[in-house]
């Protein structure tokens, strides 16, 4: 190879990845996109900055449109919205609060920052809202990549360890984090077979230790520790050991 085209190729590779990255901004925000409004109507369409915008309309049912366009456009290009829906999760509509962790569960690692208010969302008073947020944190520790990111799991742990300790948390919203917790289980079960080893078993580890705690705690509500039990044993064999306390805490239970 002639050494003064050695760097060429580089240089030039860069580019080309340097202009298909800004073919792709200009494609989210030159496309029009249309949504139906609740009334069955077409919207006017907007491009992505315009949907962004319109997350903050004072009308409930604007806002809930952008969140169902923005859903509509591909996670790649739409995650700048991800800040602008994180905040309808405390949204005065609980139909918008439901759509928007719905939209934010599509995004995978890119809708991180949602974590914190997605746990809180499991405390929402309206279960659609609560069942949407536990199953986008599903949805962004399991990517679109199959690459597992073990962030919601780790945040559902140190919520649920702070709710026993700490007390606060209503019996409902800690059985929604149990069940949340459970559900990163079937990851590794033989129903979920393609994501097999890819969580860290460490990760599960923790999530087996706090379960454990709570399904031997006898000062626990006997719902919760039911509850935690059920979602050990999805587990499977990594969970072996700790489902030992379900069944001394079955037997310490008094016959009814």
């Amino acid at each position: 190879m002639n050494p003064n085209t050695r760097h060429i190729f580089p240089r030039y590779m860069l580019m080309v990845f340097l202009a298909f990255g800004c073919a792709a901004y200009a494609v989210a925000e030159e496309t029009t996109y249309y949504q139906l409004t609740p009334q069955g109507q077409v919207s006017d369409g907007r491009g992505l900055s315009g949907w962004i915008k319109a997350l903050s309309d004072p009308d409930a049912s604007e806002r809930l449109a952008a969140v169902r366009a923005i859903k509509g456009i591909y996670p790649d290009q739409a995650a700048r919205a991800v800040p602008a829906l994180t905040a309808l999760l405390n949204d005065r509509s609980e139909t918008v609060r439901q759509a928007a962790a719905e939209a934010l569960g599509g995004f995978g690692s890119q809708a991180r920052p949602a974590i914190p208010g997605l746990v809180r969302c499991l405390s929402d008073p309206i279960e659609p809202v609560r069942n949407a947020a536990a199953a986008a944190l599903f949805d962004i520790g399991a990517n679109r990549d199959r690459a597992m990111d073990p962030e919601p799991e780790k945040a559902l742990q140190q919520a649920l360890q702070k709710a026993i300790v700490q007390g606060g948390e209503s019996i409902r919203t800690q059985l929604m984090m149990v069940d949340a917790l459970g559900m990163f289980a079937c990851i590794d079960s033989y129903r979920f077979r393609p994501c097999l080893n890819l969580t860290a078993p460490a990760v599960h580890e923790l999530s087996i230790k706090v379960l454990a705690e709570i399904a031997g705690d006898q000062q626990s509500h006997p719902l919760l520790r039911e509850r935690a039990c059920g979602a050990l044993a999805g587990f499977h064999k990594q969970a072996d050991s700790a489902l030992s306390v379900c069944t001394a805490s079955n037997a310490a239970q008094p016959p009814f």
